[in-house]
């Protein structure tokens, strides 16, 4: 089974403290308390010592590969190395330890630093964010553009630049508006990406700068969190995801995604090729994220968080179908330039 298909571990808090106490000399007699976060496929808590130090504890899903528990503690120790090591957590349980859930399922326990700041989410969605947010971004590809390791080199349900997948879900909507923006979406990708797919600049990119996973303080982007996804793919992959999730709930998308894409550009110089994939690329990721709220609600109905983004996303596509994807293209190839 996929980590898509299992159940996120049923964890003993008290029997976990135990075992944190007794295998971490840095937690011995330290935990004081501890605050379950929210979780995809994962179980992640914070928890609090009574030296007024905070860690995130990371237990995978039963279904997960260590390989890519350990391709993420490669690439955050990469980072770590990097001029945005101070946005990133720091690695702090030295090997990946086994535990084993309420359920008798193995899984593996990382622990992490803990990021401070406020959610990207929590804010206000404003231009001086985003504007932050794509320079950030920028400077993360270059961090990554020599950064390798086979293990991101896979087929993964979130990668926007492979959809092909999904033409097998258009079932599960009813909706005529909602068919025919999923056929919209489907078209521009076979028609406008598929045949650049290839000319594309290729790097392992974090893949899933969501508003959740993104740490700020006083409009400056400050962390970026959870590397689950990480994959090798499009470096631009690493723009659009972002811009999938700043256009949401935005008055105007088009001014805010010229801007983002501008920022980005003047950091990580991109490519014409990359620039005319943006506006697919966004509507891809969009189209992944309702097709798997709608997938995963049936199977998880009672984790909200799975579906926080659903509504949002469905806006979103009505906005950039309605404009035309085609359309967006052609602004952004007139405010951008090749480098």
């Amino acid at each position: 089974m996929s980590i898509f298909d299992t159940k996120p571990p049923s964890i003993d808090r008290d029997k976990l403290n135990f075992f944190l106490e007794n295998n971490y000399d840095f937690l011995k007699n330290k935990i004081s308390s501890s605050e379950k976060l929210n979780s995809e496929r994962d179980y992640n808590l914070k928890i609090f010592t009574k030296d007024k130090k905070k860690f995130v504890v990371k237990i995978s899903n039963s279904s997960e590969n260590i390989k890519i528990l350990k391709l993420q503690d490669s690439i955050l120790s990469y980072l770590s190395h990097q001029p945005i090591k101070e946005n990133i957590p720091q690695i702090m349980h030295g090997k990946i330890n086994t535990i084993y859930d309420i359920n008798n399922k193995k899984c593996y326990i990382r622990i992490l630093s803990f990021l401070e700041g406020d959610m990207f989410a929590d804010k206000q969605n404003n231009d001086e964010l985003c504007l932050n947010l794509a320079i950030f971004l920028g400077n993360l590809s270059l961090s990554l553009k020599d950064f390798k390791n086979s293990s991101a080199k896979r087929v993964f349900i979130w990668d926007s630049s492979n959809i092909n997948w999904i033409k097998q879900k258009i079932n599960l909507f009813e909706d005529k508006n909602k068919l025919k923006v999923f056929s919209a979406v489907l078209k521009s990708y076979e028609s406008n990406f598929e045949n650049i797919k290839d000319n594309l600049r290729y790097s392992v990119i974090h893949g899933d700068s969501n508003n959740y996973n993104i740490v700020v303080k006083e409009n400056k982007v400050v962390g970026l969190l959870d590397y689950g996804d990480v994959v090798y793919a499009p470096t631009v992959c690493e723009l659009s995801v972002a811009l999938a999730y700043s256009l949401m709930n935005c008055d105007d998308i088009i001014k805010r995604c010229l801007m983002m894409v501008r920022a980005y550009n003047d950091v990580f110089p991109l490519k014409k090729n990359e620039i005319k994939s943006i506006s697919t690329l966004i509507a891809s990721r969009l189209l992944i994220t309702v097709t798997m709220a709608m997938t995963q609600k049936i199977k998880y109905p009672e984790n909200k968080y799975l579906t926080i983004s659903e509504k949002d996303a469905w806006k979103l596509l009505y906005k950039l179908t309605k404009i035309s994807l085609d359309e967006i293209t052609n602004l952004l190839l007139d405010n951008n330039h090749e480098r």
